[in-house]
């Protein structure tokens, strides 16, 4: 996957997580989409770089929400 291609897919993934977490700022999903991203960092294999970010992004926003939801019951 090229550069281009790959932040083309995280792209799509934020606009793709704002529509399954409403509650959360576009802003804070741009930065956990970046911040799970760096973590890749020189990994010189990228065809899979979008599909494990969104799988670490969706686990972060569904704790958050878990625990929001425990602390509001």
């Amino acid at each position: 996957m090229e550069q281009t291609e790959e932040i083309h897919a995280l792209e799509q993934l934020a606009d793709r997580l704002r529509g399954r977490f409403p509650d959360a700022s576009p802003e804070r999903i741009k930065q956990v989409v970046d911040q799970v991203h760096h973590q890749y960092d020189g990994n010189p294999i990228r065809d899979f770089i979008p599909v494990l970010v969104e799988r670490e992004v969706v686990d972060h926003f569904r704790v958050r929400k878990a625990d929001t939801q425990r602390i509001g019951a």
